[in-house]
C-alpha cells in the first residue's frame, strides 16, 4: 500500500469514528444513556457493528472515548487561558471550562451523561482516571499558591483540589442538569475556589480572597475571558 492509499485510509477511518461518537453524543443527550448500542448506533453511523468494535470497541469504550475527549478539550481551554498569577492559574480552571463549553455544548453534556453512568465494573479504572484528570489542575494551582508563601500550609494540597474540584463538580451537574445558566455555574465554581484557597491563606492573601468574594463589581466570568 502506498502512503497516499495510507493516509486515504487513515483518514476515512478518523471520519467513520467521528461519525460514530457524533451520533452517540447525540442520542445520550436526546434518548439518554440506557438508548445507546453499538447495533443501533453502527446503522446510524453507516458502518457495520464489526467495524464499529474495531474503530472504537464495546459501548464503554465509546464512553471512554466520548468522557476522555471532553477532558482533553477543557484542559486544553484552561491552558491557553491561564496566567502566573495563582488566582490565574486557579480562575483559569472556570474560563477554560465555560469556553469549552460554550464551544460544543452537546458534546460536553454527553460526555457527563456517559461518565456519570459507565460502572466501575464494567470498565475498571476508568473513575480514578478520569477522577485523577480532573483533580490535577486544581492541585497545580494549589501547589503553586504554595510555592509563593500565599498559604500558610496548614491543609494539604491535595485535600484543598479535591474541595475544589468537588465545588467545580456539583456546578457542573447543576448546568448540565440545566437547574443553573453558565454564568451561575462560573460564580459558584469561582466562589468556591476562592473560600478554599481563604481557608489556609496568609492575611494579604487572605483579604484578597475575601475580596473577590463580596465585591459586587467584580467583572464577570465572561468579562475577565474577554480581556485575556
Amino acid at each position: 500500500m502506498s502512503a497516499e492509499q495510507l493516509n486515504t485510509r487513515q483518514k476515512n477511518m478518523r471520519a467513520r469514528r467521528e461519525r460514530i461518537l457524533a451520533q452517540a453524543r447525540h442520542v445520550l443527550v436526546n434518548e439518554g444513556y440506557d438508548a445507546l448500542n453499538t447495533r443501533d448506533l453502527a446503522r446510524a453511523a453507516g458502518v457495520t457493528p464489526p467495524t464499529l468494535y474495531n474503530l472504537i470497541g464495546a459501548k464503554d469504550e465509546i464512553v471512554r472515548a466520548l468522557t476522555f475527549e471532553a477532558v482533553e478539550r477543557i484542559e486544553e481551554k484552561i491552558e491557553a487561558s491561564k496566567d502566573t498569577t495563582v488566582l490565574g492559574a486557579a480562575e483559569a480552571i472556570v474560563i477554560g471550562t465555560v469556553a469549552a463549553f460554550e464551544e460544543d455544548e452537546l458534546s460536553f453534556r454527553a460526555a457527563f451523561i456517559a461518565a456519570d453512568r459507565v460502572s466501575e465494573q464494567a470498565s475498571p479504572g476508568f473513575h480514578a482516571e478520569f477522577h485523577r484528570r480532573s483533580v490535577r489542575v486544581a492541585l497545580g494551582a494549589v501547589q503553586t499558591a504554595r510555592q509563593q508563601k500565599l498559604l500558610r500550609g496548614k491543609v494539604a494540597p491535595e485535600t484543598m483540589a479535591e474541595q475544589m474540584f468537588a465545588c467545580y463538580s456539583a456546578a457542573s451537574r447543576d448546568w448540565f442538569a440545566h437547574h443553573i445558566s453558565l454564568e451561575e455555574f462560573s460564580q459558584r465554581a469561582l466562589s468556591g475556589f476562592y473560600l478554599i484557597l481563604a481557608a489556609d491563606a496568609v492575611d494579604t492573601f487572605h483579604a484578597t480572597l475575601i475580596k473577590r468574594l463580596n465585591t459586587s463589581s467584580e467583572p464577570s466570568i465572561r468579562e475577565r475571558k474577554t480581556r485575556r
